[in-house]
């Protein structure tokens, strides 16, 4: 089966008599690609390396002024963020996924935050950040790509690949990969 696409691997090599394994990859394959043009699509995703924060309040605060200063989010959002972690915390292992009220939402986009030193995050040592900041409208639309990126996040292996990435690129690239 020919997949047009920018992957390298452009045929899916299938049986003659398609079977459910054979109909499971090719569902898989487009799955794939969906998933990796939409994180391709994404614009400007802030990614800070090494980053130094003194706590979870500090972080948030300029997080959100930068998106706000983007036009990515309205100044409601900081709020929406605030009141989602104290309703219950986006913190475990070494990450927390904040996130806040998509009405708030003018552009999607992702905030990926690996800091130098962990910081306390109701009570866990975290190290990475990712903050996902998508409208409404994607969040119907590309609703198995961002399931399959909080899927990636609860992987310790991918986190600690993010943990491990050194440049804004190699973090992309991971991001644009879809892990099994």
């Amino acid at each position: 089966v020919y997949v047009d696409s920018e992957l390298e691997q452009k045929v899916l090599r299938v049986s003659a008599i398609l079977d459910g394994t054979d109909i499971d990859a090719t569902k898989e394959k487009i799955t794939e690609i969906k998933y990796q043009k939409y994180f391709q699509s994404l614009e400007s995703p802030l990614i800070e390396l090494q980053a130094t924060y003194q706590t979870k309040e500090q972080l948030l605060s300029t997080v959100i002024s930068r998106l706000l200063d983007f036009g990515y989010v309205s100044s409601d959002y900081y709020e929406s963020v605030t009141k989602r972690e104290n309703l219950s915390p986006t913190a475990f292992g070494k990450l927390a996924i904040p996130h806040g009220d998509v009405s708030h939402v003018n552009n999607s986009t992702l905030v990926i935050v690996q800091l130098k030193e962990p910081i306390t995050w109701n009570n866990f040592p975290i190290e990475l950040v990712c903050l996902f900041v998508a409208t409404s409208n994607d969040l119907k639309k590309e609703k198995n790509s961002i399931s399959h990126f909080y899927q990636q996040l609860a992987d310790e292996n991918f986190v600690e690949k993010l943990l491990g990435s050194k440049t804004r690129e190699e973090i992309m690239y991971l991001l644009t990969l879809k892990n099994k």
